[in-house]
């Protein structure tokens, strides 16, 4: 909403400043959003996996998560899991008769999406500027 009002509100300047008031917010934001990743703690999850016990309470901790919860969901002894699959493989499961349903459904949403955006609107008056 922030970079369309940004572009809106940019139209009527004369100068060059109309296209790069918005790529100077976007900018910004992107930095800003960038810099914020410095401050995230990390996984409690991947600690754990990695042996780093002691750095995931550190974690959980500053995530705020009580110690009696993490300790029955977080903490919890996990089953090792030994089926080992290849990457294609993995990504053949989503067409299984179980998850295909789903599947199909996601890629439908995103080609609407596609023709729904500024990608049909450009395909539209593409196709009229070469009818004319």
């Amino acid at each position: 909403m922030l970079g369309y009002f940004t572009c809106y509100g940019s139209v009527s300047i004369a100068s060059s400043l109309s296209w790069r008031t918005p790529f100077v917010v976007q900018a910004i934001v992107g930095f800003l959003l960038a810099t914020g990743c410095m401050f995230l703690p990390d996984s409690p999850r991947w600690l754990l996996q990695n042996g780093r016990r002691e750095d995931a309470l550190k974690a959980l901790e500053r995530l705020g998560i009580e110690r009696a919860e993490a300790e029955k969901d977080i903490l919890a002894p996990q089953q090792p899991n030994t089926t080992s699959t290849s990457s294609v493989k993995g990504f053949l499961d989503i067409f299984n008769k179980e998850y295909r349903g789903r599947t199909m459904l996601g890629l439908f949403i995103l080609g609407i999406l596609q023709l729904s955006g500024i990608d049909g609107v450009l395909y539209v008056s593409l196709s009229q500027l070469k009818d004319k």
